[in-house]
């Protein structure tokens, strides 16, 4: 029997990203990307043609870029183990949690874990970018129609009460 996490480490492998080890500065790097996306549009002046486009990946590395430098000047070690640990378990945590206010069941989480992975297995035909991240092939789907299917089963909060 498959489970999420057997899903997501066989998407992890077969994408090649599990043979690099793993790099706290990357790792960060692509959870904060996730979590900024859709924000863009606040940093970027489409008046100012001379102005610079920021990408949640710009605006994450630029972040890091400075908080591994500002470490590295003050002599400060990177996380260790225990904390990369800690802190990814946590960002399950409040990802789930975040999905739970949402008014999401346990399967209706479950299941979206499964259309989001599924849609990644789908990209491993797909090219990957300078720093490794597998990209979309060309025709690829995304996840957004079967996860508002999941969405819109939600009891409206009329019934709720």
């Amino acid at each position: 029997m498959s489970s999420i996490v057997h899903d997501i480490i066989t998407f992890n492998q077969e994408a090649g990203l599990l043979g690099k080890g793993m790099d706290s500065f990357m790792e960060t790097a692509y959870i904060l990307e996730e979590a900024v996306e859709g924000y863009e549009d606040v940093f970027n002046n489409p008046e100012d043609p001379n102005s610079m486009v920021v990408t949640a990946r710009s605006w994450a590395l630029g972040f890091l870029n400075q908080v591994k430098d500002a470490k590295e000047q003050r002599g400060l070690p990177m996380p260790t183990e225990v904390e990369e640990a800690d802190k990814a378990i946590d960002g399950v945590v409040f990802n789930i949690g975040k999905l739970a206010k949402m008014d999401l069941t346990e399967d209706q989480i479950e299941r979206m874990f499964a259309v989001v992975t599924a849609c990644n297995m789908a990209k491993l035909t797909g090219p990957k970018d300078a720093l490794g991240k597998q990209l979309k092939p060309e025709g690829w789907t995304g996840p957004e129609d079967d996860l508002q299917k999941i969405l819109d089963e939600r009891p409206t909060k009329e019934t709720n009460v």
